[in-house]
């Protein structure tokens, strides 16, 4: 359709050969607020499935919650090789240049990391998940979870990292393991926004990134459960060799983290730079 009208604003009637995503039925002549004499899905329903013809202002809601959840991640990411290169490098020399303890703002920066990327994070989820017109039936339930799933994982992180600064490891730990991005609710938020995710680029007709944004989904899913069984696996099969056992599981967390870096920065760049194109196409 190429940003050409769909529908005449003077008549509100479907002008060009649309077909309903439902039945196939071509919706030509039909109003835009009829349903499908065929199957009597709504013809908005059909409307919206190319982004292109969707609500310019909730385009531009999902492109600011893209940039949010992407500039999060990189914000994050910066903190903490900051912090670990304070960590790592000669900390008398720096001390004595800096007139402060590298130490303590090593320390400072491992623990704004996460806090400043989460917070990023969440508001960018909130938006990226902003609901469509329901007369459109857009993908309600993976945008729920993932709305509700981002806060709650993120908000984990940032109440983990008080703890820690609490002097309570113990519950800290427990907090990250159980609501993390590496826990029960970042694995809900994985199989929630990834749907949703490669939903919205097949309707950007990027066909192919949505395939590679749902196998990383199941890619996550399999490698949790690697990470949740092989210790158990590892112990019940009475393994000696622990060290197999940890690099095993080393690998599992950092695959793990690429998909996740890639499921909550790469994609949401993608699809921010097709809508931003869409958008412009419009205008």
């Amino acid at each position: 359709m190429q940003g050409e009208p769909v529908a005449s604003q003077g008549s509100g009637l479907v002008e060009n050969d649309l077909s309903c995503v439902q039945c196939s039925y071509s919706l030509r002549t039909l109003a835009a607020d009829a349903n499908s004499p065929e199957c009597g899905a709504p013809v908005l329903r059909s409307l919206s499935a190319d982004l292109s013809l969707a609500d310019a202002a909730w385009l531009r809601a999902l492109t600011s919650g893209a940039g949010w959840m992407t500039f999060g991640v990189l914000s994050a990411l910066v903190l903490f090789l900051g912090g670990f290169f304070l960590f790592a490098s000669d900390r008398g020399g720096l001390d004595k240049l800096l007139g402060i303890s590298v130490g303590e703002m090593a320390e400072s920066l491992f623990v704004m990391a996460p806090v400043v990327g989460a917070a990023m994070l969440a508001w960018g989820i909130f938006q990226f998940t902003t609901p469509e017109d329901l007369r459109t039936g857009c993908a309600n339930w993976p945008r729920q979870w993932s709305r509700w799933t981002g806060l709650v994982s993120m908000g984990a992180v940032v109440g983990a990292c008080l703890l820690f600064c609490a002097a309570e490891p113990m519950a800290a730990s427990v907090m990250l393991i159980v609501l993390s991005p590496i826990g029960v609710v970042g694995v809900a938020l994985m199989f929630s926004l990834a749907p949703y995710e490669w939903r919205l680029l097949e309707r950007c007709a990027l066909q192919q990134k949505a395939q590679s944004v749902r196998g990383m989904g199941w890619a996550f899913g399999a490698l949790w459960v690697l990470w949740l069984g092989l210790p158990t696996a590892a112990s019940l099969a009475s393994i000696r060799n622990a060290d197999l056992t940890r690099i095993l599981l080393l690998f599992a967390s950092l695959a793990m983290l690429v998909l996740q870096v890639c499921v909550l920065a790469v994609a949401p760049m993608l699809l921010r730079t097709r809508i931003r194109r869409l958008l412009r196409e419009r205008s």
